[in-house]
């Protein structure tokens, strides 16, 4: 089966090395060679912000899947793909729409089985709860 790898690092994360290229680039090989796929492109975003919304490799990488040249996406981790549940559940839907499997390494969930679906939406529903409390809201001395 083709396919593509999407790396990213963030430049201001905390744990940029356990996430380094290198590392992601190594362990998603071994997994293409596990299950005897064929790589055709890799897609990295390295050293880019976490508040940076313009991530050239994912954006070719959407395009690309548009145009039905993709359709088979390996990550390392959800983390990898988009830095909060928002955006994480629109690229979720995008590839749905486009037939597009994604396969998340380290959570071991392929969106293609309805288990992977479903295990995907319960890390986003725990994600979407852990959000933060905005800083307003705490400094309310009603809210306990």
């Amino acid at each position: 089966m083709q396919t593509v790898i999407y790396m990213s690092v963030y430049k201001d994360e905390p744990y940029k090395d356990k996430f380094s290229i290198k590392n992601q680039h190594d362990l998603l090989l071994d997994y293409i060679r596990v299950y005897d796929w064929e790589l055709r492109d890799i897609y990295i975003d390295e050293d880019i912000s976490t508040n940076q919304h313009d991530k050239p490799a994912l954006n070719r990488l959407i395009n690309d899947i548009k145009a039905g040249t993709v359709k088979n996406v390996l990550v390392y981790s959800i983390s990898r793909l988009a830095r909060n549940t928002k955006e994480t559940k629109a690229l979720i839907d995008l590839f749905s729409d486009y037939r597009c499997r994604v396969t998340y390494r380290l959570e071991d969930i392929d969106t293609l089985t309805p288990d992977g679906r479903e295990q995907l939406n319960m890390i986003l529903e725990v994600m979407d709860k852990k959000r933060p409390i905005p800083k307003h809201r705490t400094n309310n001395k009603d809210i306990g």
